[in-house]
């Protein structure tokens, strides 16, 4: 089957010079031209190693965000579904919140190389995975980490008001990043967009049934 019109060739570089601005250019990629942002990326040889550090520095703001949270007597925002009281939840989750992102990040990229290989997929899980991480830093970020942190600061205990504001501020960010992800992973893998969508929202199903367990 013949490669999508709209997915760019992205030869590897053997040399790619790393700046500051690659890290911030990689972390605006989905805002900034994302498509031309992926081509960029993919092409890069440090691309893992970049990505990976995109990723961390949501892991260690929400880190950040659940510690103030603690220290502040917040409890846990949703009743857990795991046995620890609500109280006491983000004592603990400060520890695994770095971990379980990685692990949920490496967990969709597995399934979803798995279900691009029937649908004619020629991609690589270490490429997916470099497009999970960016595709999600950005929009968890200002749609999720930060609304979430001012009100830990500024109105301790209190949830996000009115109701449909929390709901779509979430769901935007969902969809933002499922967007980044479905561009991704049609170049990844040469695959045209509705199953490139496929393959994001299968590899994302066991990403979210853990998200929703475990994270509060």
């Amino acid at each position: 089957m013949s490669k999508p019109s709209w997915v760019v060739d992205t030869p590897r570089s053997e040399q790619s010079t790393t700046r500051a601005s690659d890290l911030l250019s990689f972390f605006l990629l989905p805002l900034i031209h994302p498509r031309a942002a992926l081509t960029r990326l993919l092409a890069h040889d440090r691309r893992l190693g970049l990505s990976l550090l995109v990723f961390l520095f949501l892991g260690v703001v929400y880190t950040f965000s659940v510690q103030l949270a603690y220290s502040r007597g917040i409890g846990a925002q949703v009743e857990p579904f795991v046995t620890i009281p609500a109280a006491e939840y983000y004592f603990y989750q400060r520890f695994w919140q770095v971990p379980f992102f990685l692990l949920t990040s490496v967990l969709f990229s597995g399934v979803a190389r798995l279900v691009a290989i029937p649908l004619a997929g020629q991609g690589r899980f270490e490429d997916v995975l470099c497009v999970s991480w960016v595709a999600q830093t950005l929009p968890m970020f200002l749609t999720m980490w930060l609304p979430e942190t001012l009100m830990f600061v500024f109105l301790p205990g209190t949830p996000i008001r009115p109701l449909w504001l929390d709901v779509a501020r979430q769901v935007a960010g969902i969809a933002w990043a499922i967007v980044v992800m479905v561009m991704g992973v049609g170049q990844v893998e040469r695959l045209y967009w509705p199953r490139s969508l496929v393959v994001v929202l299968a590899g994302a199903i066991p990403m979210t049934v853990l998200t929703v367990i475990f994270v509060r």
